[in-house]
């Protein structure tokens, strides 16, 4: 079975395949440092994943931003 299958997807209730929030997720700090340049940060807090949500499915492929 292979999840990636863009004819299986097709018949799933997305109507195709979906990108994965984790690895989206994984790119937001090498994306952050190319926009902002953060200087002389003395602490810095990690707020973890405890209020991170995926609200909706994005197609792969998809222009949707936002």
């Amino acid at each position: 079975m292979d999840p990636h299958d863009p004819q299986r997807a097709a018949r799933s209730p997305f109507k195709g395949t979906i990108a994965h929030g984790y690895p989206t997720l994984s790119l937001a700090p090498a994306v952050i440092s190319e926009v902002l340049h953060i200087r002389a940060v003395t602490s810095a807090l990690n707020h973890g994943l405890n209020r991170v949500r995926f609200p909706a499915p994005v197609l792969a492929n998809s222009d949707r931003v936002g």
